[in-house]
């Protein structure tokens, strides 16, 4: 990531999720790898995670389901956000 010039904000705890750890890990390498490598030359990649309560946005695509969600959006030669949303651990506050 330093070498790539990357922002990367901090995000601070991140709460417990349900996930298969050997997969999630797989598919962040993955959006790591393709973000550094298909950045555009010219501008700083800028990389953050974030968290926010099941209970907020509005409709069922900010509901995580039992499995969980990946949605990106981006327009070609501006860059793109991915979210991914997964079900929280029992006991998580929201």
């Amino acid at each position: 990531m330093a070498e790539a010039g990357a922002v990367v904000a901090e995000p601070g705890r991140l709460p417990r999720v349900l996930c298969d750890r050997v997969q999630v890990r797989r598919v962040l390498q993955n959006l790591l790898a393709n973000a550094i490598k298909y950045r555009h030359p010219d501008r700083v990649l800028h990389i953050s995670l974030s968290t926010e309560p099941a209970s907020s946005g509005s409709g069922a695509a900010h509901r995580a389901p039992a499995s969980g969600a990946m949605v990106a959006e981006g327009r070609a030669g501006e860059g793109a956000t991915i979210s991914i949303t997964l079900p929280a651990a029992p006991g998580t506050e929201p």
